[in-house]
C-alpha cells in the first residue's frame, strides 16, 4: 500500500522517503546482499533513507526523546505498550506476546481477529497465524481461540515473541 501510494503522489526523482525500522532489523531495510526495502525500491529509482539504522545506532528510548525534541507525539500503539504502531495491533505476523498485550489493552480488536481466523479455519482447516511450539518441539498452529483460552486459565506467554512484521520490505 505505501509503494502504491508513493508512486501516485510522488516523483522518485524528488522523494526522500524516511522509514522507521531501527538497527536491530537492519536486514529489512538493507541486508547488504541486494535484499530489503532500500535495493528493492532503489531498483525503481526510489531513495529510502532509515536514520535509526546508522551510527550512533539510537535505542527506542533515543527515538522516542528525538521525536519529543521534534514535538512529533510517541505513536498511541507504542504508548499503549506495544513493540511497534503497525496495523492498529491487528498484524497477521504478530507473535503470542503481542497477542496477549493486545487481548489484555484492545480485547476488542483481539476478539475482532479470533473471528476472522475462526472464520478462514472453517475454510481452510487446521491454520492459525501463531504457531504453539510447546510439547514435543513439534510446530503445530495455535489459533487466537486456544492462546485466548491458555490466558484466561493463567498460562504462562512468552512476551517477548512479539512477531517479525515483514511489512514495506516486500
Amino acid at each position: 500500500m505505501a509503494d502504491r501510494w508513493l508512486d501516485q503522489h510522488s516523483d522518485p526523482a524528488t522523494a526522500l522517503v524516511y522509514v522507521g525500522i531501527d538497527w536491530t532489523e537492519i536486514h529489512r531495510f538493507d541486508d547488504g546482499q541486494g535484499g530489503g526495502l532500500r535495493p528493492r525500491r532503489a531498483a525503481d529509482g526510489w531513495h529510502y533513507a532509515a536514520p535509526m539504522c546508522a551510527p550512533p545506532y539510537p535505542s527506542k528510548s533515543d527515538a522516542v526523546e528525538w521525536l519529543r525534541e521534534l514535538g512529533i507525539e510517541r505513536p498511541r500503539l507504542t504508548r499503549e505498550g506495544f513493540a511497534h504502531n503497525n496495523c492498529a495491533s491487528h498484524c497477521c505476523k504478530a507473535g503470542q506476546g503481542h497477542r496477549a498485550h493486545q487481548l489484555r489493552v484492545h480485547p476488542e480488536r483481539y476478539a475482532f481477529d479470533e473471528e476472522r481466523e475462526e472464520e478462514c479455519r472453517a475454510l481452510l482447516g487446521d491454520v492459525a497465524m501463531l504457531t504453539d511450539r510447546s510439547g514435543d518441539g513439534v510446530k503445530k498452529p495455535l489459533p487466537l481461540r486456544v492462546l485466548r483460552e491458555r490466558i484466561e486459565a493463567g498460562a504462562q506467554v512468552d512476551m517477548f515473541e512479539i512477531g517479525g512484521c515483514g511489512c514495506f520490505v516486500g
